[in-house]
């Protein structure tokens, strides 16, 4: 088995969540994870991603 990733033009935000979800794949293929289980940790990945910028990252001079 092998997953192919192709990065958005650009990179970005899309190309994250791609890679992501191919590693979501990736888990419950292997066995190690359920479906349930990868999209709940994504959900709170990003919920900690979300807050951490907000709470805990200044911003940066200029820019809100």
């Amino acid at each position: 088995m092998s997953l192919e990733w192709s990065p958005a033009p650009g990179g970005g935000a899309s190309a994250q969540t791609s890679a992501a979800e191919q590693v979501q794949d990736a888990r419950i293929w292997g066995g190690i994870h359920f479906r349930f289980s990868t999209q709940t940790g994504a959900e709170m990945g990003a919920e900690v991603a979300q807050y951490v910028m907000r709470m805990r990252l200044p911003p940066r001079h200029g820019r809100d």
